[in-house]
């Protein structure tokens, strides 16, 4: 209401343009949460900071105006780090939460007071209920985790529009009050759940994105490695063969190769998986083709048969951050 008030009022008026957060239809600001950062064990960026970030060349200064972008980018750049250290960084967005909502602040007032002195108003609580999609048996355990740790608990909440941020480092007290997980007992079924966590401090910021638009579209996007072009040898690019992101080689039987993979985050230690097709074993020919566990490098043997094979490599970190990129080689003889 108070925001439809601003618009009437000021919207209107050219020189207003100190209200004009306001005055686009877009931005509306609700309880929806669009996703949601949960951090342990780590101070968070705040305006004034000068920070890193993989998308920008140089340091960045964060603003009012970048910080919710910038803050966004920065917690996927922990992840795709994942240094481990004590800290730990999830991003729960539109692939694993199914729905989250956070409820009007509750004033809470001090326990004194008189009828000739009124109690002091000294700060608010607020709680926020997460509805998780897809909820993994590793997640779990990171949930549980989290409850034994929820004094050391921040969390990022990301809109539509823009972030509210609860910091554990600064006057803000987080705990996660309820979480519970749904187990049918059917072998294929995903393990669904739900965490509600309650704010205890003293006031809301909120910090708005200078693109609403670009910004929902960020919060969609799933945290995930990605790859440029891979370093090879003993392999050639077939140019017609090629389809989308998986490309195309050939090899001469008899003939060793190599295909090193170039993913664009990677800057920690992960481990390397190889396989045939999606997500098949290598069966036959494991014998004929490896990958380094801790390097990614692939190594064709000479021994690998005439035929046409596709394969997929995929790298995951302990913060369970994966990638994958897929390759065709076909083995013609000599």
């Amino acid at each position: 209401m108070a925001l439809e008030i601003l618009k009437t009022l000021c919207c209107d008026e050219e020189s207003a343009t100190c209200f004009n957060k306001y005055c686009d239809s877009s931005v509306e600001v609700d309880n929806v949460i669009a996703a949601v950062g949960l951090i342990e064990e780590a101070s968070l960026p705040k305006v004034g900071d000068t920070i890193t970030i993989s998308t920008e060349e140089a340091p960045v200064v964060l603003s009012d105006a970048n910080y919710a972008e910038s803050l966004l980018q920065w917690l996927r750049d922990q992840q795709f780090e994942c240094n481990g250290g004590g800290e730990y960084f999830h991003f729960l967005n539109a692939g694993l939460l199914a729905k989250g909502t956070r409820a009007k602040p509750t004033t809470v007032n001090s326990e004194t007071g008189s009828p000739y002195n009124g109690r002091q108003k000294l700060r608010q609580e607020t709680t926020a209920e997460l509805m998780l999609e897809e909820h993994y048996l590793p997640n779990t355990d990171i949930i549980a985790g989290m409850q034994e740790r929820a004094s050391s608990l921040s969390v990022i909440y990301f809109f539509k529009q823009g972030v509210i941020v609860k910091d554990a480092n600064d006057d803000d007290n987080i705990y996660i009050s309820d979480a519970g997980f749904e187990i049918t007992g059917e072998r294929n079924d995903f393990i669904k759940g739900s965490i509600t966590l309650t704010d205890v401090s003293k006031k809301d910021k909120f910090y708005y994105a200078s693109n609403a638009n670009a910004f929902i579209k960020s919060l969609k996007q799933a945290t995930k490695f990605t790859f440029g072009n891979p370093v090879v040898t003993g392999l050639t690019p077939l140019a017609c063969g090629s389809n989308g992101a998986c490309k195309a080689y050939s090899s001469i039987q008899g003939v060793a190769f190599t295909y090193t993979p170039n993913v664009n985050e990677l800057t920690s230690c992960a481990s390397w998986n190889l396989y045939l097709n999606c997500s098949d074993a290598l069966g036959t020919v494991s014998d004929d083709i490896s990958i380094d566990s801790t390097t990614g490098v692939i190594t064709g043997m000479t021994t690998l048969p005439v035929g046409t094979y596709k394969f997929t490599v995929e790298v995951v970190n302990d913060c369970c951050i994966t990638g994958g990129q897929c390759f065709t080689v076909e083995v013609i003889p000599d």
